[in-house]
């Protein structure tokens, strides 16, 4: 709690209620925007699928349901009987996702981790906080998944995020609200679309097959990750300089791909000898347009 002057502003012929929460966009820490950027749907598709800078955002729809649960102040009571506010709680919200579970479970690897969440609201517009410099960003958050068995009684609530933020400080003169160039829908749009990818055989002699589908019913086989710049390293336990060195996609129609995965011993290709986590991602050059959950290969 501090002392503050309060300034009387008068008050509006609109009695509106406050938008809700239709979802959130996740972004890495320190990539804030001008005010005048994050305005820009080029600025959000830079954030949410540059191939260069990487990818730093991700848009998570709220569609099956939205809870605020938010902790009221903390009012102590002195044994005469006088109250007073002794402590503000940060926001906490609760969003349902409108998901798969495929889906889901990728943001496995965020759980319980800090990032900033833009408030994206039914009318269009973004609600975040401004910075010491005048930039913009989403509000300080930390995520929590839930590892749920199948089904539920209701069913639209079986994928909860739960976001907890950090900074009551964020959420009060310091909160903006954007009124973006652009709808959700075109944010929907600029966003990868999922693969689902799947070790058939393991790895073994350089090699390892691999499955790739479209993350929906039918599991439809995609075919267009036959090139070597379609598979990335993310991370490699112990070796060095490994790299994706050959694709065969002779049976790429079934979503089938042999990868050869090797290291550089001192100049001469080996087989790895420790874990290797890849992806596959297609793109337009510029933006990353495709692309699967990371895959642990274990040799």
């Amino acid at each position: 709690m501090s002392c503050s002057t309060f300034y009387p502003s008068g008050l509006g012929n609109c009695k509106a209620f406050r938008e809700r929460v239709i979802g959130v966009i996740q972004v890495a820490k320190t990539n804030s925007l001008t005010v005048a950027n994050s305005k820009l749907l080029a600025s959000w598709v830079t954030l949410l699928a540059d191939k260069t800078a990487g990818i730093k955002a991700i848009y998570i729809p709220f569609d099956r349901g939205y809870q605020n649960n938010t902790t009221e102040p903390e009012i102590t009571t002195s044994n005469l009987g006088f109250q007073e506010k002794t402590m503000d709680f940060p926001p906490a919200i609760k969003g349902f996702g409108y998901l798969s579970y495929e889906d889901y479970k990728t943001f496995f690897g965020a759980d319980g981790q800090e990032f900033d969440y833009w408030l994206v609201l039914k009318d269009g517009s973004l609600e975040g906080t401004t910075r010491a410099d005048g930039t913009v960003k989403g509000y300080r958050g930390k995520l929590f998944i839930q590892y749920n068995a199948p089904g539920a009684d209701n069913l639209q609530e079986s994928l909860p995020f739960t976001i907890s933020f950090t900074d009551v400080n964020e959420w009060k003169e310091n909160s903006t609200s954007i009124i973006p160039a652009f709808t959700i829908t075109d944010l929907i749009d600029s966003t990868p679309v999922g693969l689902q990818v799947e070790v058939v055989t393991a790895y073994a002699s350089g090699d390892v097959v691999l499955r790739v589908t479209k993350r929906n019913q039918s599991k439809t086989p995609y075919t267009a990750l036959d090139a070597v710049g379609n598979w990335e390293v993310l991370y490699v336990a112990s070796d060095l300089d490994v790299a994706v060195t050959a694709v065969d996609a002779t049976s790429a129609a079934q979503g089938l791909y042999t990868l050869t995965i090797q290291k550089d011993a001192s100049g001469t290709p080996a087989d790895v000898t420790d874990n290797v986590i890849i992806r596959g991602i297609d793109d337009d050059t510029t933006n990353y347009t495709y692309l699967t959950q990371p895959l642990v290969i274990v040799p």
